[in-house]
């Protein structure tokens, strides 16, 4: 070996050539027959050649999902302007295909603008012309391939490409959990909303959950979203003589599959849509002869297996397959966990992000456990648990006061979306909500002004700024302000809109979200409530008439619905007490008389000295013909006193108003007002 050392540093960025002469000759004499030449470009002093440490999909993966994105690792923080599709190709074997390239310090991301095509083969190219952050080039191109799934094999959802978990969860600034309540169902009165499973396809998003009511075995429901965020319930799917619970949802080769918990026949019995979402059959008996609780079905290896607990809550064990329909066998190892109620019941989808993590959830009906497989083979298992857990824990007040035990994930492209559940008190008071994960490169947008909600008069003006930061440095960064549907005021792309006048009145929901030079934008963006006040008057309550009330006492005390809006602050409507009460929600209709261009409304607590029924969380609605009452045109919670509360929201024409109680200020099961006002624009 022979080496030439240079007396001084070389020049950073300057090219070289070096040459060995033909007067070079080996031991026996021989000379080389040519000049031999080669060319090198200097790095910064110091500076280390970067590499490729890891890729998404590994190299010679097959059955990789159609909507995967390809991410690369590298060995140090890279240049990002250097990263492009010159230097980071995807090749069909024809051509490279179109898509968008991303980086954000070690990784690079490249992002199909359509979906791979199935069972094809694709080169992913990284050449020298990528720069690490000290201007450092790699040695050679760095050449991987893959083979997309088979439309027969894909499945969906398919996170193997996934870099990033689901396990730091945030409340969704845009909503409100819970998103779906027993209040929500329409088939029966509904204590219980849980065991929610997310599906997405087609830009809309599904919730399957269990639904359970007093005298019912419990059944399954969807509600749909286009947004992840707010839901509209919509019917129950399954309803078997049995309990069901658990409704996990899947594609596999084109089909859509359930597979519910129906333990009550000690069987796991999967489900096949004939109409989706609407409409499920049974199509095998998996395993029989236990009563299988809450069992979560996944792919790994290009092999089915299932986690599944029992009705002790005593063990959790684990069965594989080849094929989806049949032929499962339980593993050697299974129960793999025995004996501890904190980590046995499945709580959710198991589910395989980054290659080959696979992640198993537990409850206790508390608090959700998180497990990471180490080992899983038909012979041998290993499990830990991950740093983070429990994710999910119950928080002492509110709609999770008492327990959480349900985590499901979905990755967006831009962030994990994850449904949950949480029970508000005893043990079946359960609803649905929604928390998000994002990934570590989010941008984040702050609304330095108004600092807080605000109340104001229609025709003043709010002066609104923002501030956008990305910890990756993807600039330059993207703004838009919305001010809120109803509003009249087209979005704002600008960092800090300024002076925005309101000239119509309502309660408006402004949001500030910032985007990055990558596309990933803040999945929590700023936002803020702006309550316009108008020249809204009361309706006279000539013509009023009651429509409907669910509950009303007569036998304890005078108490009915008219006493609500017959001007007399000292008489009030209260729901059924003497001799048992009737549940939540409760709900009063009035038929206004004539149509009116509705804008909100004023609730007065009953002026007794009492407190009892005091509404807590309402909805309020607006209807043409006290049938058809779409959605809520205003829902919110109820400052505890005793004074009037005025709601504002934007105008809506209608004849028949009603006013939903979905609890009481004390977690009383009782409904009072004594008087209501509903209010017109002029």
């Amino acid at each position: 070996m022979a080496t030439f050392t240079p007396t001084s540093n070389l020049t950073y960025g300057v090219t070289y050539t070096a040459t060995i002469a033909t007067a070079v000759k080996d031991a026996a004499g021989n000379a080389l027959a040519a000049n031999y030449t080669w060319s090198f470009t200097a790095g910064p002093p110091g500076s280390i050649i970067p590499s490729v440490i890891k890729t998404l999909p590994v190299s010679n993966a097959a059955n990789v999902a159609v909507n995967s994105a390809i991410n690369v690792i590298f060995s140090q923080v890279m240049d990002a302007s250097t990263i492009n599709t010159s230097t980071f190709t995807v090749s069909d074997g024809n051509t490279n295909i179109e898509g968008m390239v991303s980086c954000s310090g070690m990784t690079a991301t490249f992002t199909p603008s359509g979906s791979l095509a199935y069972a094809a083969p694709y080169t992913v190219t990284i050449t020298t012309g990528v720069r690490s952050s000290s201007g450092s080039a790699m040695a050679e191109d760095y050449t991987w391939g893959f083979t997309a799934v088979s439309a027969q094999e894909e499945m969906i959802p398919d996170w193997t490409n996934v870099l990033y978990s689901p396990f730091q969860l945030v409340s969704p600034t845009e909503v409100t959990n819970p998103v779906q309540k027993g209040s929500d169902v329409t088939e029966y009165p509904a204590d219980m909303v849980a065991d929610t499973f997310l599906f997405y396809e087609n830009n809309t998003w599904y919730m399957f959950n269990e639904i359970l009511g007093s005298g019912h075995n419990g059944d399954l429901a969807v509600s749909l979203s286009f947004d992840g965020l707010h839901w509209t319930y919509q019917q129950f799917v399954l309803d078997e003589p049995h309990h069901l619970s658990y409704p996990q949802v899947f594609k596999f080769g084109g089909e859509y599959y359930m597979l519910p918990e129906t333990s009550a026949v000690n069987e796991i019995k999967l489900y096949k849509s004939t109409d989706f979402p609407y409409t499920w059959t049974p199509v095998s008996v998996l395993i029989s002869g236990k009563a299988f609780v809450d069992s979560s079905i996944f792919r790994y290896n290009g092999k089915w297996w299932i986690f599944t607990g029992n009705a002790t809550i005593s063990d959790c064990y684990l069965y594989y397959s080849d094929n989806l329909t049949s032929g499962w066998i339980e593993h050697p190892m299974s129960p793999i966990v025995t004996g501890d109620p904190n980590k046995t019941r499945p709580a959710g989808r198991a589910f395989v992000y980054d290659n080959n993590r696979v992640i198993r959830t537990a409850q206790n009906g508390e608090f959700v456990r998180v497990f990471e497989v180490d080992t899983l083979t038909t012979t041998q298992y290993a499990e830990h648990e991950i740093p983070e857990s429990p994710i999910l824990n119950k928080s002492g007040s509110g709609w999770n006061a008492t327990g959480m035990h349900q985590f499901d994930p979905w990755w967006t492209g831009n962030h994990w979306l994850c449904s949950v559940d949480g029970r508000s008190g005893s043990y079946n008071t359960w609803s649905a909500g929604i928390y998000l994960s994002s990934q570590p490169s989010s941008p984040n947008g702050i609304i330095n002004s108004p600092a807080a909600n605000v109340t104001i008069d229609k025709g003043d003006s709010v002066l609104f700024s923002g501030t956008g930061s990305d910890l990756g440095g993807n600039l330059p960064l993207g703004y838009r302000w919305k001010f809120g549907p109803g509003s009249g005021i087209p979005d704002s792309l600008l960092e800090d809109p300024g002076l925005t006048q309101f000239n119509i009145a309502g309660t408006f929901t402004v949001s500030f979200t910032v985007t990055d030079a990558l596309g990933i934008y803040d999945p929590t963006p700023g936002i803020r409530t702006i309550s316009v006040l108008g020249a809204s008057t009361p309706i006279p309550m000539t013509n009023w008439s009651l429509w409907y009330v669910d509950s009303q006492e007569s036998v304890g005390e005078n108490a009915p619905a008219v006493n609500a809006f017959d001007e007399n602050p000292g008489t009030y409507w209260h729901t059924k007490w003497f001799q048992g009460s009737d549940p939540l929600p409760h709900e009063i209709q009035i038929n206004l008389g004539a149509v009116y261009n509705v804008s909100g409304f004023r609730y007065l607590p009953r002026t007794d000295d009492e407190d009892n029924g005091r509404i807590k969380h309402w909805e309020f609605y607006v209807s043409m013909d006290g049938t058809n009452w779409e959605s809520a045109v205003a829902t919110g919670i109820f400052v505890n006193d005793a004074l009037e509360k005025e709601v504002f929201f934007p105008q809506k024409a209608g004849q028949y108003v009603r006013l939903r109680a979905l609890s009481e200020i004390n977690n009383n099961p009782w409904t009072s007002m004594a008087e209501i006002t509903v209010l017109q624009s002029q």
